[in-house]
């Protein structure tokens, strides 16, 4: 391979005397004129004979690359550029090929001719393509590029016409085709022109290369040497430097102009990075031939660099609560003097966002991610992300280029269902202009708790920019929401860049309008069933509402009209260890639900179409209350799966009324950092034959106790009633008989009550049942009886126990049963309440009112139960002690007597029902057991 050149100056130089101030440094102008330099050194890479075979042994012999800085006041002396990020005032590139001997007389010419030739400077190397004028690539074909043009000379050696010939040619910046970065072009053989097209690598490198194809065959290349200046306007011998750099070129410089730097060295202290290139041959033109070069110095003095970034963030709207486009800007001021290092490239960026600004659910209404493939951030391949996944426009505005780089921001593919991980939620975006195109990854970290948004850029190009403007989408579907209250706000960031320590910035921005809206919580209830017909069963339906701005919902409780029921049989229960996840057996799935969530007029809804259904399922126990829901809600919108939401609801049931209220755990606030603003929250309760209207057409309501997020509680209501009570019969059927006692006089018998309504009537809701005259009270044997207090701790002493009561319900599985006590009314009444205890798979209390009425002139014992359950029962029983434990007495032989008894019934939908039943008596017609 070739021998590494000189490193402190090049051969030529050390002949020149050079004038002008050319140590002034300091430029932030990316990396693309750098390619341009290296481009110009491959110009020097002309065409050998066409045809000619090439040597086997053709390479490249020698290649360097080095960046160079006159010595003041001796400029014919050079050393090395070692600051780092410093605008050096040469940087010089040689080229040699392999070569053969040609002839007697010792000439050598070239094995082969170079065609194309590809080059690529390392990282962090910038280029200013607008550091000088640009003339048009007619004027270079003619001679008149205007001097202030002039970026560097180029000089070459080749053979020709049997002898070894120089030629230093002008390099001028020229007007650049479309789609093209910049463009060095020099004449050479003549009016043959060669230029120098220079791209930035956007597979993730973002370094500069440049691309030089069909080189002329015309001349027969053996050395090149390219001089680009670091400061084109300081290289006119205006300066300190009286003397023509290049003597014997004619090429005594250029003429003034802005002192503006065409080249930056790298921010980044350490070894230089490596110059790379690679040429074809016209004689093998498949086969590509390497070299390399390294700078043998490392940079150094990061510390001397500075860097003063500012931000700023403000939104679109100032309205508290309200969903809305956000602007951030984050602008790098740039050091352009000659005299100053250039500014450090940003490398890392963390930005994090005031609390309040929240990631909108709304975002995700419609959208798909772009996948890393589509969005090709390591490739070359032109970013593919779906219209869909946009979300917002880039802007990036840098002093290298004529006009800024524009773009999309989009929402990238989840890669993880872990939003600590900052593989969640991602996001891309793609800049393109002049040839040039920037894509980066952003990934965005909430706070779980707070949901503080902190967004993260890392590895960013490195290219100077002056300014980058992130739009991100307002309207319905913004992706930020603002602060629930007015007030100032600030941005934080932590800016790091390629030299070296962060910087510390932050901007505010105030929220002033809708102030106060937060405070207010007037939610809306609508709730009902489908068909609202007396008796019939319907799906019920349940919608809580909250208007845009105020509380969030925390907690909803709702309480049933009395009457409506539902039918529990054969209904498995979700067991309680997956009613905690919701992974509940689709046996016990009884409904489904649908959440709103989001600010502004357009909340997304979930469940999306095609994505997890949501589900309501039947549980056991919870909370002290006999079942409960669960109400499963897979978070999952757009791209995002947030997980699974189960929010348990226990099903509490009056027992003297077995109206059912419910009330819900608290619904969640975050979601993996997203705060989830709770708009529409609907339970359709759907199961066949599973939700049974009242049978009374009484207007009523569905009630509610809604919390808020801050603390308030509201009670909306909505209106409910069944109608077409009339068409429903009633008729239950009533039997009594007396039993386990002599059915003489004196006798204190057994009492069992039997009422049997038929299937689809309407339900009892009054009843009361005089006995015969031929019983009485028998006060003597009324003894113990439960007091209040003792009834509701569940501790009745047992003496307190004088029947037990059974009732069958199509709604459940098993009957309710339970002891019958006497207790205590607090005076209310002069004899204690009859009370039916009825336990199960729910508790229902049972109150009867006993007293006597006269009838003919003789008092009767009357029982009275005024309010019963509007609930389908199909047989109840209730059976009284005999003997000691009798509260009757018989006053004549009952066999002789034939008593009845009066039953007088109301059903819920106010029709009545009057019976004589004869009462059956044990022993009549045969000798008693006792007798005998």
């Amino acid at each position: 391979m070739a021998a590494r050149p000189e490193a402190r100056e090049p051969e030529a130089m050390s002949e020149k005397r050079e004038t002008s101030e050319m140590k002034q440094r300091k430029l932030t102008r990316p990396r693309l004129l750098l390619a341009l330099a290296i481009t110009a050194l491959v110009a020097l890479v002309a065409p050998a004979a066409a045809g000619a075979e090439p040597a086997d042994e053709f390479h490249i012999q020698e290649f360097s690359a080095q960046a160079q800085e006159l010595l003041k006041p001796a400029p014919e002396e050079v050393e090395d550029a070692t600051q780092a990020g410093v605008h050096p005032d040469l940087f010089v590139v040689k080229l040699a090929i392999s070569r053969h001997p040609l002839g007697p007389l010792g000439y050598e010419g070239p094995d082969a001719n170079p065609k194309d030739v590809s080059l690529e400077l390392p990282p962090g190397f910038v280029g200013n393509a607008e550091a000088t004028p640009k003339c048009k690539v007619l004027e270079v074909r003619v001679g008149t590029c205007p001097p202030d043009a002039m970026v560097g000379i180029h000089e070459l050696t080749y053979f020709a016409s049997g002898s070894v010939n120089s030629v230093a040619n002008k390099v001028y910046n020229v007007v650049p085709p479309a789609g093209v970065a910049a463009r060095f072009l020099m004449s050479v053989a003549g009016s043959q022109l060669v230029a120098f097209d220079m791209t930035l690598n956007s597979d993730g490198r973002y370094t500069l290369g440049s691309n030089i194809n069909n080189i002329p065959q015309s001349l027969e290349l053996l050395d090149s040497r390219l001089i680009l200046f670091g400061v084109p306007a300081l290289m006119n011998g205006a300066g300190p430097w009286k003397t023509n750099l290049f003597p014997g070129t004619g090429l005594g410089g250029r003429g003034g102009g802005p002192a503006i730097p065409l080249l930056t060295l790298p921010s980044t202290c350490g070894p230089q990075g490596t110059v790379k290139i690679s040429t074809n041959t016209w004689q093998r033109q498949d086969t590509w031939y390497p070299a390399s070069y390294t700078p043998p110095e490392e940079l150094t003095g990061c510390d001397k660099l500075t860097f003063s970034p500012k931000v700023r963030m403000h939104p679109e709207s100032s309205v508290a609560g309200a969903p809305s486009g956000y602007s951030f800007e984050l602008e790098v001021p740039q050091n352009e003097a000659p005299n100053t290092l250039g500014t450090p490239p940003l490398k890392d960026t963390v930005v994090t966002l005031p609390e309040g600004v929240a990631l909108s659910p709304t975002v995700a209404e419609g959208a798909v991610g772009c996948t890393d493939e589509e969005a090709a951030l390591h490739s070359l391949a032109e970013s593919s992300c779906p219209e869909a996944s946009k979300i917002g426009s880039v802007e990036i505005r840098t002093p290298i280029l004529a006009g800024p780089l524009k773009g999309s921001v989009y929402l990238g593919q989840p890669k993880s269902s872990d939003s600590q991980s900052g593989e969640m939620f991602r996001m891309f975006f793609a800049a393109s202009g002049y040839g040039v195109t920037i894509k980066q990854e952003g990934r965005v970290v909430p706070d779980p708790v707070t949901g503080r948004l902190r967004t993260v850029f890392t590895e960013s190009p490195q290219q100077p920019f002056s300014l980058l403007k992130l739009d991100f989408r307002g309207g319905p579907r913004a992706v930020l929401t603002n602060p629930g209250e007015c007030g100032t706000y600030t941005t934080d960031a932590n800016l790091t860049p390629w030299s070296g320590p962060a910087a510390e910035v932050s901007g505010t921005f105030a929220i002033d309008q809708g102030c106060g809206v937060a405070a207010g919580f007037t939610p809306g209830l609508e709730a009902g069933t489908a068909n609202p017909v007396a008796g019939s069963y319907s799906p019920f339906t349940l919608r809580v509402t909250r208007p845009d701005g105020q509380q969030n919902i925390s907690v909803i409780g709702a309480s049933l009209p009395e009457g409506l029921l539902a039918r529990l049989a054969g209904v498995p229960l979700c067991p309680d260890a997956q009613a905690v996840s919701g992974d509940c057996p689709a046996a016990s799935q009884v409904g489904t639900t649908t959440v709103g969530a989001g600010a502004g007029s357009n909340p997304i809804y979930v469940p999306q179409p095609g994505r997890e259904p949501t589900g309501v399922y039947l549980a056991g126990p919870y909370k002290g209350a006999p079942y409960s829901l669960v109400v499963k809600v897979p978070a999952q919108a757009g791209p995002f799966d947030l997980g699974t939401v189960a929010v348990r609801n226990a099903l509490h049931i009056d027992p003297e009324t077995t109206q059912v209220t419910t009330e819900s755990d608290p619904l969640p606030q975050i979601l993996q950092g997203v705060p989830v603003s709770y708009r529409d929250v609907r339970v359709n309760i759907d199961r066949p034959g599973f939700t049974v209207n009242p049978t009374s057409c009484t207007p009523t309501q569905v009630g509610s106790t809604i919390g808020g997020a801050g603390g308030a509680v509201a009670h909306p209501s909505s209106r409910f009633q069944v109608g077409d009570c009339g068409a429903l019969a009633f008729g239950p059927k009533v039997a009594l008989r007396l039993s386990g006692a002599p059915p003489r006089r004196g006798g204190n018998p057994a009492l069992k009550a039997v009422v049997t309504p038929p299937e689809g009537q309407a339900n009892i809701g009054r009843a009361t049942v005089v006995l015969p005259e031929t019983e009485l009270l028998e006060q003597g044997h009324i003894k113990t009886v439960c007091t209040r207090v003792q009834f509701a701790a569940d501790e009745c002493p047992a003496g307190s126990v004088y029947g037990h009561a059974q009732a069958w319900t199509p709604l459940l599985d098993t009957p309710l049963e339970g002891p019958v006590y006497l207790r205590s009314n607090g005076g209310e009444r002069k004899l204690p309440d009859l009370v039916a205890d009825l336990n199960g798979s729910i508790h229902v209390v049972l109150v009867g009112y006993i007293d006597s009425v006269k009838r003919h002139g003789s008092p009767r014992i009357r029982t009275r139960f005024l309010s019963v359950p509007d609930a389908p029962v199909s047989r109840f029983v209730l059976e009284m002690q005999r003997g000691k434990k009798s509260l009757l007495a018989n006053n004549t032989n009952l066999c002789k007597a034939k008593p009845r008894a009066e039953a007088s019934l109301t059903g819920q939908n106010g029709k009545a029902h009057e019976a004589q039943p004869l009462v059956s008596v044990e022993g009549c017609g045969k000798k008693s057991k006792a007798s005998k």
